[in-house]
C-alpha cells in the first residue's frame, strides 16, 4: 500500500517535469515560427493581488484557482459557495451560523460545539485585504471583482495562520471616471427571488467615487416538513474611493446584512446510508448504542426529528445582523509601496427553536420544549505593509498585523433546564517579511519568516474556563521557482503553519509541514493553460473529537482508562479500575475529582499525513468553444491517534477501554481519493441578434467519509458520486441586458455535508431558475 501511495506521488512529480520539458520544447518551436495574424483569440491574462502586489496568475509561484467577475456572471453564480463548489480541490461546510471552506481534506468539523464554529478557520477568508475568522465571512457576498483560491499555508504573507490555505475575495472598486449601474432579479423553483443593483457614481471626477450594491434573496425551505431551511436575506454594500493622484488612494467600505435562516442545527434531515438506501434510527445507549434501519429512504430533504418516531418539531427562527467597516489605504512612496487594513465587523443572533426531548434507550420523543439562544461576535484587526517599489531589482515585502475577535452563545431552555454558555475569546499578533531574490534572469529563490503570538480563551462550554498562555512561534516559507519558457514556470516551496483551536484552549496548537512542486504552463499561443502540482502534507496535533466525561452523571471506573491505556481511580480510594458507578466526575478543564487527572481531555491528538496531486487545464479550443478539465487525487492517513475513552454520560455513548480505538492507518475524512470537473461551453454567434452560451459543469467524487468514528457507520458514510450544473445564457446585439437560465444539481443528488450526534445535513436539491440583468 505505501508503495502504491509512493508510485502515485512519484507519477504526479513526473508529470510536472514532463510538462516543464513540453514546454520548454515547445518554446523553441515557437519562436521559430510567426503568429498567424487572423489567429487572434487567446486566454485572458487574469491580475491577482496573491502576494499583496499586483501580478499575473501565471507568474505566482503558488496553486492557485481564480475566477473572475466575468466568469461568474457567464454561468450564474452569485454567491462564494456557488462559486468555489465546482472546485476539485474544495468543499463547503456548513453550520448555524456560516459555512466554512475546507480544500485538500481539511476539514472544520473539528472545531463545531453546538452547530457553532468556535475554532479559527483551517482556510481563512479575506475580503478586500481583511481578514475575518467569523463563519459568515464569505456568505452572500455580490458584485466581486475575482476570487482568488491560495492552496497550503501562507503564513508568512496574510493575517492568519491558516494552514489550509487562504481565499481573496476582491470585491468591484469605485471608478471615478464613469457613471455606471447594473441590476438582475432571479426566480427560481423553491419560490427563490433574488435581487441585486449596482450604482457607481464619481462625485468629484477622477478624484472621489462611490459604489453602492444591494442584494436580497428569498426562498422557500429545502427540507419537507420544517421551514427551517428557507432564507431570508437582504445584504448592502458601500464602497468610497478618494483617489486625489496616483500615489495615493483610500478606500472606505461598509457592509450590512440580515439573514433569516433556521438557526442551530435549522434542516437537519433523518439520517440514511445512502440516497436510495435505507433511514436509520439510534437506539440503546453506553456500550449498546447503535445505528438501526429506519425505512427505506424516499425524500432525503425529509427533516430529521420523525425519524425518532415522534413528532416534528417546530420551526426554528434565527435572525442575524451583520455590520461591519474596512479601510484600504495605500500610498506609492520612493522607499516602496504602503498599505494600511484596518478593519471591524459585529454580528449578532438570536435564535428560537423547539426541540425534543428523547428517551435515552428507545429514542422515542417524550416530551418538546423551547430553546432560546443568544450569539454575538466582534472582529477587529489591522495591518500595515510595505512593498518594494517595482523597479527594485528584488522584490521584498514588511508588514505587521493585529487581530482581535470575541464570541459568546447564551442558551436558556424551556424545560428547566439549567442555561448554558459558552465565551470565547483570541487575540493575535505578528510581523512577517518575505524576499524573492533574481539568481539569474530565470532562477529566484524564495524565503520568508513571520513571528507570532496568540492569546486565547474559552469559558463555558465543555469545559469550564480555560485560559492558554500566550503561544508564540515562528513560521518559514523557503521555495525556488524557474522560468523555463516565456509562459511556462516551475516552482517548489516548503511552509510551515499552525492553528489554535478554541474549542480547547489547554492545548498545543495544530501545527503543519506542506511539500510542494508545481509548474505552470500556457501552450498554443496562450490558447492552453496546463498547471500542475504535487503535494506533501505532514500534520501533527490535530484534535480528535469524541465526547468525554460528564461533570454531573456517573460513569463506570472500569470502563475508563487515562491517555496511556492505564485504569485510573476516580473516586480515590487508592482501587484503580472498580467496577462501580462514580458520581461527580469533573470535566476536563475544571477542577479535577479525586485521582482524576486534568489533562485527561476528550478532546485528544493525533496525526496525519497527505499525500496529493491537482491538475487543471483551460482550453480554447476555437474563438467560440471553451474547455476546462481539473483532477484532484489525495491520500489522506492518520499516523497517529488513539481514542482511550468515548463517553456522552452515564447512561450513553460508546466505550473503548484497554488501548483504547487507534486512528492509526484509517483514511481521514472529508477526504475523497479521486476528484474530477469537467467544464464545456460554446457561443454560438447569431449574427444582428447577439450570443447564446450554453455552459455544462460535471463533477465527480469518489466515496469518502463524514467522521473517523466507527460508531457513526454507515451514516457517516458518503458513497461516490456525481453531480450535473448546466446553464444557457442569451445577450443581444446591443449588449446592454441578458438572459441566462440554469440548473444547479440537475441529478437531484443528496450529498452528505454534516454529520453531529444524531443530526445529518445534506447538499441542496435540484433547483432552477433564471436571471434577466441590465448594465449601464
Amino acid at each position: 500500500m505505501k508503495r502504491k501511495r509512493f508510485l502515485c506521488f512519484a507519477v504526479s512529480v513526473w508529470i510536472i517535469f514532463f510538462l516543464a520539458g513540453v514546454s520548454s520544447l515547445y518554446a523553441a518551436d515557437s519562436s521559430s515560427k510567426k503568429k498567424d495574424s487572423t489567429d487572434e483569440f487567446t486566454l485572458q491574462e487574469i491580475t491577482v493581488t496573491a502576494q499583496k502586489r499586483a501580478e499575473n496568475q501565471q507568474k505566482v509561484a503558488i496553486p492557485m484557482n481564480v475566477i473572475t467577475g466575468e466568469q461568474l456572471a457567464e454561468t450564474g453564480k452569485m454567491n462564494v459557495d456557488d462559486i468555489l463548489s465546482n472546485l476539485s480541490n474544495v468543499m463547503i461546510n456548513y453550520s448555524s451560523d456560516g459555512m466554512r471552506v475546507s480544500v485538500r481534506g481539511l476539514a472544520e468539523t473539528d472545531g463545531l460545539l453546538n452547530d457553532v464554529h468556535v475554532s479559527t478557520p483551517t482556510v481563512a477568508v479575506n475580503i478586500d485585504g481583511a481578514y475575518n475568522s467569523s463563519s459568515s465571512a464569505g456568505e452572500n457576498l455580490f458584485d466581486i471583482e475575482r476570487v482568488e483560491v491560495l492552496y497550503g499555508p501562507q503564513s508568512t504573507m496574510y493575517a492568519s495562520n491558516s494552514p489550509g490555505g487562504i481565499v481573496n475575495v476582491v470585491t468591484a472598486a469605485p471608478k471615478t471616471d464613469k457613471y455606471a449601474a447594473s441590476a438582475s432579479l432571479e426566480y427560481g423553483n423553491y419560490n427563490l427571488l433574488t435581487g441585486q443593483a449596482m450604482v457607481n457614481a464619481p462625485i468629484l471626477k477622477d478624484v472621489l467615487a462611490m459604489r453602492l450594491a444591494i442584494q436580497m434573496q428569498k426562498r422557500d425551505a429545502y427540507v419537507t416538513g420544517t421551514d427551517q431551511t428557507a432564507e431570508d436575506t437582504k445584504s448592502a454594500r458601500l464602497k468610497t474611493l478618494y483617489q486625489p493622484s496616483e500615489d495615493f488612494s483610500a478606500t472606505v467600505t461598509l457592509n450590512w446584512t440580515r439573514k433569516i435562516n433556521g438557526g442551530l442545527m435549522g434542516g437537519t434531515v433523518k439520517p440514511f446510508d445512502t440516497q436510495d438506501g435505507h433511514w436509520y434510527s439510534q437506539v440503546g445507549s453506553g456500550t449498546s448504542a447503535a445505528w438501526v434501519a429506519d425505512g427505506k429512504v424516499t425524500d432525503p430533504w425529509t427533516e430529521s426529528e420523525s425519524a425518532a418516531g415522534g413528532p416534528p418539531t417546530a420551526p426554528n427562527s434565527a435572525t442575524q445582523y451583520t455590520k461591519g467597516i474596512s479601510g484600504d489605504i495605500k500610498w506609492n512612496s520612493g522607499i516602496g509601496s504602503l498599505s494600511i487594513v484596518p478593519s471591524y465587523n459585529r454580528t449578532t443572533s438570536n435564535d428560537q427553536g423547539v426541540m425534543n426531548q428523547t428517551d435515552p434507550v428507545t429514542g422515542q420523543v417524550i416530551s418538546t420544549y423551547t430553546a432560546y439562544t443568544k450569539m454575538r461576535s466582534m472582529q477587529k484587526g489591522f495591518e500595515a505593509r510595505i512593498t518594494s517599489p517595482n523597479d527594485f531589482f528584488f522584490k521584498w515585502i514588511l508588514g505587521v498585523n493585529y487581530y482581535d475577535s470575541s464570541s459568546y452563545q447564551d442558551v436558556t431552555y424551556g424545560n428547566g433546564s439549567s442555561p448554558s454558555y459558552f465565551d470565547v475569546s483570541e487575540t493575535a499578533k505578528a510581523v512577517f517579511g518575505n524576499i524573492t531574490y533574481p539568481f539569474t534572469d530565470k532562477f529566484r529563490g524564495n524565503v520568508g519568516l513571520r513571528y507570532s503570538s496568540d492569546k486565547t480563551q474559552s469559558v463555558g462550554g465543555l469545559f469550564g474556563t480555560a485560559n492558554a498562555p500566550a503561544y508564540k512561534s515562528p513560521d518559514y516559507k523557503l521555495g525556488v521557482e524557474y522560468d523555463l519558457a516565456e509562459n511556462s514556470m516551475l516552482y517548489a516551496n516548503f511552509a510551515t503553519s499552525y492553528r489554535v483551536n478554541a474549542l480547547r484552549t489547554g492545548m498545543e496548537p495544530e501545527k503543519d509541514k506542506t511539500y510542494t512542486i508545481g509548474a505552470k504552463n500556457r501552450f498554443f499561443d496562450n490558447k492552453l493553460q496546463l498547471n500542475a502540482s504535487a503535494y506533501y502534507y505532514d500534520y501533527k496535533n490535530v484534535q480528535i473529537q469524541a465526547s468525554g466525561l460528564s461533570n454531573s452523571t456517573g460513569v463506570n471506573e472500569s470502563e475508563v482508562v487515562d491517555p496511556d491505556g492505564n485504569p485510573v481511580d476516580l473516586d480515590g480510594n487508592g482501587i484503580y479500575g472498580e467496577d462501580k458507578v462514580v458520581s461527580g466526575g469533573n470535566a476536563p478543564g475544571g477542577p479535577a475529582a479525586a485521582g482524576y487527572e486534568d489533562d485527561w481531555s476528550q478532546y485528544q491528538t493525533g496525526g496525519f499525513r497527505t499525500i496529493g496531486a491537482d491538475i487543471s487545464t483551460e482550453w480554447l479550443i476555437t474563438g467560440n468553444d471553451k474547455l476546462n478539465l481539473s483532477v484532484t487525487y489525495l491520500d489522506s492517513e492518520w499516523t497517529e491517534g488513539t481514542i482511550h475513552a468515548y463517553l456522552q454520560s452515564a447512561s450513553g455513548g460508546h466505550y473503548w477501554p484497554g488501548d483504547g480505538m487507534s486512528y492509526v492507518g484509517m483514511t481521514k475524512s472529508f477526504s475523497p481519493k479521486l476528484t474530477a470537473n469537467f467544464g464545456y461551453e460554446h457561443n454560438f454567434e447569431l449574427g444582428a441578434l447577439g450570443t447564446l452560451v450554453p455552459h455544462i459543469d460535471i463533477m465527480y467524487k469518489t466515496n469518502y467519509t463524514l467522521t473517523n468514528l466507527p460508531s457513526d457507520y454507515p451514516v457517516n458514510y458518503q458513497e461516490s458520486y456525481y453531480t450535473i450544473n448546466g446553464n444557457i445564457t442569451y445577450t443581444p446585439a446591443g449588449g446592454v441586458w441578458a438572459l441566462n437560465a440554469y440548473i444547479k444539481n440537475a441529478t437531484n443528488y443528496a450529498a452528505k455535508t454534516m454529520v453531529m450526534n444524531s443530526n445529518m445535513s445534506i447538499s441542496d436539491p435540484r433547483t432552477f431558475g433564471a436571471v434577466v440583468s441590465v448594465k449601464f
